[in-house]
């Protein structure tokens, strides 16, 4: 995923890798459109699981939390499923633990 640096993701312009796993790699990017900063979850092909992703995105959508990033986006490109989420500066849990 570190080829994404300084790649376009639909009209999101990805600025870092912030982390990989087996099911995701996490951005940070920025959003032309709105004039802000967000988190690009990009899914893995090997994981893509049908429509179970868009079910999910549905779902979240609507959750208002103080404690939650909110879910801004949520598409396909070029054949890769991706999440943008608000962005939010500070600790991450691995930090504080």
């Amino acid at each position: 995923m570190s080829d994404a640096d300084g790649q376009t993701i639909d009209r999101y312009r990805v600025s870092a890798r912030i982390s990989e796993d087996r099911w995701a790699a996490t951005c940070r990017a920025f959003d032309p459109k709105f004039d802000r900063e967000v988190v690009i979850y990009l899914i893995n092909e090997a994981d893509r699981q049908g429509d179970y992703f868009l079910q999910e995105a549905r779902t979240i959508v609507g959750w208002r939390h103080s404690g939650l990033a909110r879910l801004f986006d949520f598409g396909e490109y070029q054949g890769k499923v991706f999440a943008v989420l608000e962005s939010i500066r500070g600790s991450n849990l691995r930090q504080i633990l």
